[in-house]
């Protein structure tokens, strides 16, 4: 049975996809990358966005978002937290 990613977890990669996106965190591939819908797209971009994770730039017509210091301070915090968990304590997350 395949499992579901968690909100958390979706929100760690849509993160990490912004992280290691260059020029390319636009809408088309973060979408396709994170494996979301464009509703889902547009509510996480609002919420990173309003909590100071990501930046909306813009890029000559385009815009792209930009992963702010306290968005790469998140996706470390989540890290080490994910690996106390399994580590110390055997969960999977």
């Amino acid at each position: 049975m395949k499992k579901n990613r968690s909100e958390i977890q979706v929100i760690v990669d849509f993160l990490k996809c912004v992280q290691d996106g260059d020029e390319e965190s636009q809408v088309s591939s973060i979408l396709r990358k994170v494996n979301i819908t464009y509703a889902k797209y547009k509510e996480l971009a609002e919420s990173l966005t309003s909590n100071g994770l990501v930046e909306v730039r813009a890029n000559g017509d385009k815009q792209v978002l930009i992963l702010t210091q306290k968005g790469a301070n998140f996706i470390k915090d989540y890290e080490k937290f994910k690996k106390l968990i399994e580590s110390n304590y055997g969960f999977k997350i």
